[in-house]
């Protein structure tokens, strides 16, 4: 399993785009809407295949019949909400979630991907930090 991507939950995704634009010199292209869940996103790549997923509440969507996800219907300012991994045996990694969590792991298949929530396994936050040249 290697790292796939950072996830940043940010309360309004055209402010944090040009944030970020302004911040690092680089501009996060849009990424899509996600029907159903209510939020859209906009993607900064960084270093090889790994990037930056910003993502936010949709309000020109229909409210979810539940809530966003990452706790995004909460949220008053921007941070690192989770991360994402990459692995062609998701079967192991999510036993090896499970064996090793130290609450309930929570599978859930998506359109294009599957999140395993309650991990273990942290990524280098700090490094995530100095690579955002966030506080």
């Amino acid at each position: 399993m290697i790292m796939d991507h950072l996830v940043y939950g940010v309360p309004d995704l055209d402010e944090a785009v040009e944030g970020f634009a302004a911040r690092l010199g680089e501009k996060p292209r849009v990424g899509g809407k996600h029907q159903g869940l209510g939020t859209h996103n906009a993607i900064l790549p960084l270093e090889s295949l790994v990037y930056v997923e910003l993502i936010a509440p949709d309000t020109g969507q229909e409210a979810p019949g539940r809530p966003r996800p990452f706790g995004l219907d909460d949220l008053a300012r921007q941070r690192l909400v989770t991360w994402a991994a990459r692995t062609d045996e998701i079967e192991t990694a999510v036993a090896q979630a499970r064996a090793q969590a130290r609450a309930p792991v929570r599978v859930q298949v998506l359109a294009q991907a599957v999140l395993v929530v309650g991990m273990a396994v942290r990524p280098n936050v700090q490094r995530a930090r100095r690579l955002l040249r966030l506080p």
